[in-house]
């Protein structure tokens, strides 16, 4: 299945503020069952976007602004395509003596 994910974010403050680091963490991990094919984000107004991973793999934008730098407002938008694979839940093997209910183990 494909899917496209849109998500976006806006913050806004009543008088403009000052901002020092954000951190974006809006994109599945590569250890999931979501083959990203397509990523793109924006951030308004732009900082210095430097992506890193967390100790657990997460991929996380790290959005940086000049110390005297004061907004308004900021908007994240993330929007990306993944294909996921369907996975079975019950792809086990079944023990021959449980499988008729109620059953005994002997």
């Amino acid at each position: 299945m494909r899917l496209l994910a849109q998500h976006q974010s806006t913050w806004a403050y009543p008088s403009p503020a000052a901002r020092g680091r954000n951190l974006i963490r809006r994109r599945p991990a590569s250890h999931t069952q979501a083959a990203i094919e397509t990523y793109g984000r924006t951030v308004n107004p732009g900082g210095d976007i430097r992506w890193q991973r967390d100790p657990s793999g997460n991929h996380t934008g790290r959005v940086t602004y000049p110390p005297v730098t004061r907004l308004e407002s900021l908007q994240a938008c993330v929007e990306f395509t993944c294909d996921i694979k369907p996975v079975n839940p019950f792809d086990f093997f079944v023990d021959d003596r449980c499988r008729d209910a109620p059953f005994t183990l002997g």
